[in-house]
């Protein structure tokens, strides 16, 4: 899910190669698709918003004494 937190939507294919692999019904897969989109998105987006995020503001820089 995280390889695709833009479009979290798989194609039919996906679901059906999910369903050979799990041994899941169709509906199942596409439930557990909906109740992570719902559940688990918001979190999974905004910590990949914070990783991108730069580092710069409020870090501390330290300067070497000797140099001076």
């Amino acid at each position: 899910m995280t390889e695709h937190l833009h479009h979290p939507y798989p194609t039919d294919e996906q679901k059906q190669e999910l369903m050979r692999k799990t041994g899941l019904q169709m509906n199942q897969i596409a439930n557990w698709f909906i109740n992570c989109r719902r559940r688990q998105m918001p979190s999974l987006r905004e910590r990949a918003q914070e990783t991108q995020r730069p580092r710069s503001s409020g870090a501390i820089h330290h300067h070497d004494e000797r140099n001076h």
